[in-house]
């Protein structure tokens, strides 16, 4: 009896150090990427064109060609903008981004994750109100919690089909 309970006990650890090494190598590729984040911009324009996103080194990071509901269209427009916390991200919190429409720059927003929707008014070029975030968890962490989530399957499902052995 004693000699089974240490080989059930054996191949538990094996499972779990095997996990552990799997989410630790996991964590660190994750760690690596961009944690991407988006914010909705919208609200009024001044005359209907293109709309371009540039970041504080005149990159382009967003275009979104006039047409029916996109770019700036019959005076109002609604854009995704990606960006996030980490270095590797496209855009960086504090960073300033520009709005053009047809070449000419209409206004400026300093990126922040404060908020996931903007009411950023091209006419004047201010913002008129944000939207909080709405969850708590990032991605990150909620990959960690499904993969810690079936760890904890895994080893259920050993320990019963090794006790039934």
């Amino acid at each position: 009896m004693k000699n089974k309970l240490m080989r059930k006990n054996r191949f538990t650890g094996k499972i779990f150090l095997i996990s552990l090494l799997m989410i630790m190598l996991f964590a660190l590729n994750v760690s690596a990427i961009c944690n991407f984040q988006s914010i909705q911009f919208y609200g009024a324009c001044p005359y209907d064109g293109d709309i371009y996103v540039y970041d504080s080194q005149n990159n382009l990071i967003v275009k979104q060609l006039y047409g029916e509901n996109t770019g700036c269209y019959e005076g109002n427009y609604l854009m995704q903008i990606p960006g996030g916390p980490e270095e590797e991200c496209i855009l960086n919190p504090n960073e300033k981004i520009s709005f053009k429409i047809n070449a000419q720059e209409i206004a400026t927003y300093v990126w922040n994750m404060d908020s996931q929707r903007v009411a950023l008014d091209l006419v004047n070029g201010g913002v008129i109100s944000s939207a909080g975030k709405v969850g708590f968890l990032n991605s990150n962490m909620m990959i960690i919690l499904i993969i810690l989530i079936a760890l904890i399957v895994i080893v259920k499902l050993a320990r019963k089909k090794h006790m039934a052995r």
